[in-house]
């Protein structure tokens, strides 16, 4: 008997949203890209190291001339929604 294809479902950001808050509450790193929900390897320590000292020393150069983050939700269309490692964005 040929294998059974797998059900795949799509989601939008808000749906995603309800979703982590209810199914993966427990700290598990999932981000939704073009409708599919990921589950994304948590970083390293060495690597959220090296994260907070790039935030720091852009933050420095950067002053009020943009917002730097890392580790925040970035939605990037109406599927797709990431927590990049950090982002630099014109301020609002």
């Amino acid at each position: 008997m040929p294998p059974q294809p797998v059900k795949s479902y799509r989601f939008n950001v808000g749906q995603f949203e309800k979703l982590v808050n209810v199914v993966f509450a427990g700290g598990d790193h999932v981000e939704l890209v073009n409708g599919h929900v990921l589950d994304v390897k948590p970083p390293s320590d060495r690597h959220a190291a090296s994260v907070s000292t790039i935030e720091r020393l852009l933050g420095e150069r950067l002053g009020d001339s943009a917002s730097v983050a890392a580790y925040q939700p970035l939605r990037l269309s109406a599927d797709t929604q990431s927590f990049p490692t950090w982002s630099c964005c014109a301020p609002e």
